[in-house]
Formats: structure tokens, C-alpha cells, sequence
């Protein structure tokens, strides 16, 4: 799902683009880096994730998004940054190879597809085997799902048990998890694909 314009606006402004990046520097220690490694963001946004990854690791990164607009934004502002390529992807139908990346990114998106599971899945198909997956979102509480799903049809509301099935269905461990919040709750972790 596109986001509003008021999204658009409060994502793409710098202060927030540096607290994603300082956000995904947390979770580095849990992962394995080396030049050249294939990279995909799901959601890229701006592109500041991905400028990251390709500037300071050197990493061959893909970043797609649904929204035109946004990836014509992260083009604009990643020209001359080497290994970097935006496309305009739909996270629930990636057009890659199965076991391509070494790494796949979801930062803050899943919560804004609707069709969250099938795109944790295509995320599972393209990651190779002993591949990780860094994803950070917003995960719902049991009692206020039923609820949340009633008002929120273009939303992907996702609870602790659902996001543990697609994990394990997956064949995904968790290298790294924290999670803080009552009902909605903030959830960083990096997984691993085992087969």
C-alpha cells in the first residue's frame, strides 16, 4: 500500500532517515558483513538504508518500493553511490531468483501491506540459505488485532504468534530479538534462513 503524502513527507525528512540508519547500526553486531554481498530492501523508501549499506559496507543493494514517487526520491539522492539500483516492486511479488540476496531488509513496512504473509514469504524465497533477514516493524497485541483488522483492511496487522508461524513455516531462527511496547509493540530482530 502507497503511503499518504503526510508519511511521505514526515519519512524522507533527514532527521528521520538518520534514526533509521542508527536503528539498523544496532543490529550489525548479529550479522556477518563482506564486500560485494547482495543486499534487497523491501520498502526502501528514500533509499537511505540502502545508500547506507552500499556507501559504508560496500554491499551490492537493491531497493524497492511500491511507490513511484519514492523510488524516483532515493534515485535523486543516491546518484554516484556505486552498487545501488531502486526499482518499483510490489514486496507480495519480487521479480528475483530464488536464493539471490544474502540479505533482505524490511524496515517499517510490513505493517503497510496488507498482504504481509505472502510477502514474508517471497522475502523467505529470494534470501539464500544461511542468508539473514534484519526486520523491524510494528507488531499488534492479540486483544487489540481483531479490532485493529476491522479498521485497518489496507494494513497488515501483524501479532507476536502470526509473525512466529511465518518465521518458522519459513525456516527462519532468530539471531537477535527485542521488543518493547504494551499494545503495539516496536520489534527489531535479525533472523537467519536455515534451508
Amino acid at each position: 500500500m502507497k503511503m499518504t503524502k503526510f508519511e511521505k513527507r514526515f519519512i524522507v525528512r533527514p532527521g528521520h532517515t538518520a534514526r533509521v540508519v542508527d536503528s539498523l547500526k544496532k543490529l550489525l553486531p548479529y550479522m556477518e558483513f563482506s564486500e560485494g554481498r547482495k543486499l534487497l530492501e523491501v520498502g526502501c523508501a528514500d533509499g537511505a538504508a540502502s545508500r547506507f549499506f552500499a556507501a559504508e559496507h560496500h554491499l551490492d543493494v537493491t531497493g524497492i518500493d511500491v511507490d513511484p514517487e519514492l523510488i524516483r526520491i532515493a534515485r535523486e539522492s543516491s546518484v554516484g553511490v556505486p552498487s545501488l539500483r531502486f526499482m518499483v516492486v510490489d514486496a507480495a511479488s519480487l521479480p528475483f531468483q530464488d536464493n539471490r540476496f544474502d540479505i533482505v531488509l524490511s524496515s517499517m513496512v510490513m505493517h503497510h501491506v496488507s498482504r504481509w504473509a505472502t510477502a514474508m514469504k517471497e522475502i523467505r524465497r529470494v534470501l539464500k540459505p544461511g542468508g539473514n533477514f534484519i526486520f523491524i516493524d510494528l507488531l499488534t497485541s492479540r486483544c487489540l488485532a481483531g479490532v485493529a483488522r476491522l479498521f485497518c483492511r489496507n494494513y497488515g496487522v501483524i501479532t507476536k504468534s502470526a509473525l512466529k508461524a511465518c518465521l518458522e513455516e519459513g525456516g527462519l531462527s532468530t539471531l537477535h530479538s527485542s521488543t518493547a511496547g504494551l499494545l503495539i509493540y516496536y520489534h527489531k530482530a535479525v533472523y537467519q534462513r536455515n534451508v
